[in-house]
């Protein structure tokens, strides 16, 4: 029924809209047509350009219709604004303190750099066994090379001692006493002679550091 009412009211706004523009073509002058409803159009002749006022009255009993509300969503915005690169600085360095120079005195350095005394009583017998009897000779304090009852004549008894023997097997080299001056080394030889005897005794090498050459020197030999 309202649907019907609705249809007969469109037909009738039309066939008014289309009378009002012919009559507007044709010079008649038109104020206002009435629709079915109560529902009017009024029409004021234009001075310079028509203007037409629809004017609805709604129908008692009936439901205004409510305006429509179009929501227009703006498309968000892209920022070209890139948040700022974290910079990370480096750590500082931290440069270590320089270590202490500790200087060590002569006499510290010199005993460092000594050799062993008992190198000294290995380097005796290694000439004796390679025939270098005057180096061997001269390892020798001059107390021992000038005691006839070990040398009665001197170099000429020393050499002909140890040119009875095929060679000295130095079985063992100890160090019993080393200070800053003197030591003691107690060394045991065996004797290995020409003939195909065999020999052994145990010796002691005093010797005393000489800071003129650096150098371990035989002071004594004795017999344990």
């Amino acid at each position: 029924m309202r649907e019907g009412f609705f249809v007969l009211g469109f037909i009738a706004f039309l066939i008014a809209t289309g009378v009002v523009i012919f009559n507007i073509l044709s010079g008649i002058p038109v104020k206002g047509v009435k629709l079915p409803g109560g529902s009017e159009i009024i029409f004021d002749p234009p001075t310079s350009k028509p203007t037409v006022t629809l004017t609805i009255t709604p129908t008692p009993g009936e439901p205004t219709p409510e305006p429509s509300v179009t929501e227009t969503v703006s498309p968000p915005t892209e920022s070209n604004t890139s948040e700022p690169e974290a910079t990370i600085e480096p750590a500082p360095i931290s440069t270590p303190a320089p270590s202490p120079v500790v200087e060590s005195s002569p006499d510290i350095q010199s005993e460092i750099s000594r050799p062993s005394p008992k190198q000294e009583v290995v380097n005796y017998f290694s000439d004796i066994n390679d025939g270098q009897y005057q180096t061997a000779w001269d390892r020798l304090p001059t107390a021992l090379q000038e005691n006839k009852t070990v040398h009665p004549d001197g170099f000429a008894s020393f050499e002909e001692w140890w040119e009875s023997m095929t060679y000295v097997d130095v079985r063992e080299v100890n160090v019993a006493e080393n200070n800053s001056d003197n030591a003691e080394v107690n060394v045991r030889i065996g004797y290995n002679f020409k003939g195909g005897s065999f020999g052994s005794n145990s010796l002691r090498f005093l010797l005393s550091w000489d800071s003129q050459v650096e150098k371990w020197r035989i002071t004594a030999i004795k017999i344990n």
